[in-house]
């Protein structure tokens, strides 16, 4: 297992350092604190995990992150003081697969990975189907017909649990279970943007016959258009 850092802070990856010793001694940690030089790392080494601060010397951490999303679907867990919500807002929807502010807890931080190698690495279904709409949990690929586009982590997980239950809601709780394994504060609101992100590429693929659908205050539920 290969966690890069991308942090300028030296404590922090020192911290983060410990904690990986203890949760999984065998881990490789590779760091650095330019965000162009991670890119880099990231296309090299494949790690199994990015962690990347968003206040980086050389680049917008964002900017690192749409350059990851443009070649890879890692995982990237932002760890950031940028605590508003239209930069927790924004990270999602370039496609982190979680969001955390500092100062954080290290205990939470490695739950936190421990939730995603976890949801990387349980055997799945090789293909789902829910009607014309088929799912390669594998790969994290969605197709309907000869229509396909590429999911996140987070989103491939959140599809399963749709198909998984064809025609029944699927709660706030319920997916936050799915993605992190628990719940938070501020799940609900980070549910709402990776639902935003999934929803338009189902309904781009599918040519709109098929819909995440809002209960509001409830959750969400796939359907097909009659």
């Amino acid at each position: 297992m290969k966690i890069l850092v991308i942090e300028d802070n030296v404590t922090i990856i020192e911290s983060i350092s410990i904690g990986l010793d203890v949760s999984w001694p065998d881990a490789q940690l590779l760091s650095t604190h330019l965000g162009r030089e991670g890119v880099d790392l990231v296309e090299k080494e494949k790690p199994t995990v990015v962690i990347l601060d968003i206040g980086l010397p050389d680049i917008d951490g964002f900017e690192v992150l749409r350059s990851i999303r443009s070649f890879s679907e890692v995982p990237v867990i932002i760890l950031t003081v940028n605590q508003d919500e239209i930069d927790v807002v924004k990270g999602l929807s370039l496609g982190a697969d979680d969001y955390i502010v500092k100062p954080f807890h290290l205990l939470e931080l490695m739950a936190r990975i421990k939730t995603i190698l976890k949801r990387i690495g349980v055997a799945q279904n090789s293909i789902l189907f829910y009607e014309k709409l088929h799912l390669d949990a594998i790969h994290s690929k969605l197709s309907y017909m000869n229509q396909s586009i590429q999911l996140t982590p987070t989103e491939n997980r959140i599809m399963q649990s749709l198909i998984n239950n064809p025609g029944k809601m699927r709660s706030f709780d319920d997916l936050a279970d799915e993605i992190w394994g628990c719940d938070y504060v501020g799940s609900n609101d980070a549910i709402r943007v990776y639902i935003g992100r999934l929803r338009r590429k189902v309904e781009l693929i599918s040519a709109n016959r098929i819909h995440i659908n809002s209960l509001p205050g409830r959750g969400f539920i796939l359907e097909t258009t009659t």
